[in-house]
């Protein structure tokens, strides 16, 4: 492990912790008592399943330990006897890519480009969302049509005529009530 993940790691461990009490402090007591309760509960049940007597008592896997590795040793044998470069900046060769629509040649990058773009999915999921539609709306219009369009065209019909006449009936309120306050001021 380099000592930036030990670093990062202990930062972790300790500094987290204090910025939840910090957040926490101001908190209704009854969120404190059930943080404290499963911290609590949680440290408990950690070190039960880390007692080999307990594991074996449940039937459980007895606890894999990491082996210790010395690190030279490991560099050692990680070193390779051959050395050399990789010049990965050549040319692209071109290659050529088929779809179910069209056959295009282009070079192995703006393939790439193309495989591992954002606008793909959105495209094929539009696609996919438009020829759908365009396969339901035609039959939906027919269901709508022979289902009594009809029907539909008097029940709006009559709502809106009683509409019009509770419009109307608003409308005299009104005017009678402009009326009233007139004649009020009219006799002060």
């Amino acid at each position: 492990m380099s000592v930036a993940t030990t670093k990062l790691r202990n930062a972790m461990m300790y500094g987290l912790p204090v910025l939840a009490i910090v957040f926490t402090s101001f908190a209704p007591a009854a969120v404190q008592i059930s943080f404290t309760a499963a911290a609590g509960l949680s440290l408990c049940t950690t070190t039960l399943l880390r007692q080999p007597a307990f594991r074996k008592m449940l039937s459980l896997a007895p606890r894999v330990t990491p082996a210790k590795v010395d690190t030279a040793a490991a560099a050692a044998a990680a070193a390779s006897p051959y050395k050399g470069t990789i010049n990965v900046a050549g040319r692209a060769r071109p290659a050529t890519t088929t779809t179910a629509r069209s056959t295009s040649t282009t070079t192995t990058t703006e393939g790439a480009k193309r495989r591992f773009s954002i606008t793909n999915p959105i495209r094929n999921a539009w696609k996919s969302a438009t020829d759908y539609v365009g396969e339901v709306m035609p039959q939906a219009k027919a269901r709508a049509g022979a289902a009594g369009d009809k029907a539909g065209k008097r029940k709006s019909d009559a709502y809106e005529e009683k509409r019009r006449k509770e419009i109307e009936k608003e409308r005299w309120r009104w005017e009678d009530a402009q009326k009233a306050a007139r004649e009020r001021r009219g006799r002060r």
